[in-house]
């Protein structure tokens, strides 16, 4: 009973990122299994720089809201560090995803921290662990949808 509570973030509603591994390799074993596809979306809300400023909690909550309306019922999103958010996405190519996160980014209402975004995908190769999705992604975060 008390499990939703403490993996989901009160802030946004989304997965604690503890959890994330533990998903994304059970994802991985099963998508390896069925051959099918897999892919981990990555949102960073701002660049790494070096004046590092919070994004304000109701911008965080808009875009949880909007990654939350955007999912299937079998994906999954978390809370990464205190500004990101990963997707997994079971059954997904590239381009879909590009699609999903476009209108994603479209449902949020406008702010100075939108233009911001940061978009990374990671597809599954043969070899893949957690990890290294998770860097790939991160890596990737080069599409911006203003």
């Amino acid at each position: 009973l008390l499990e939703p509570l403490i993996s989901k973030d009160l802030d946004t509603g989304a997965q604690k990122e503890k959890f994330l591994r533990p998903t994304l390799t059970t994802e991985i074993t099963r998508a390896e299994r069925e051959g099918t596809g897999l892919l981990l979306m990555y949102i960073q809300l701002q660049p790494k720089t070096s004046t590092y400023r919070r994004v304000p909690l109701s911008f965080l909550k808009n875009i949880s809201y909007s990654i939350n309306q955007s999912l299937r019922s079998f994906d999954r999103y978390y809370r990464l560090h205190l500004d990101d958010f990963a997707v997994i996405l079971p059954h997904t190519a590239t381009h879909e995803a590009l699609n999903k996160a476009k209108a994603m980014l479209e449902k949020v209402p406008d702010s100075k921290h939108k233009k911001n975004i940061q978009v990374g995908l990671a597809s599954l190769n043969v070899g893949d662990t957690a990890n290294t999705l998770i860097d790939t992604a991160r890596q990737e975060c080069t599409h911006v949808f203003n």
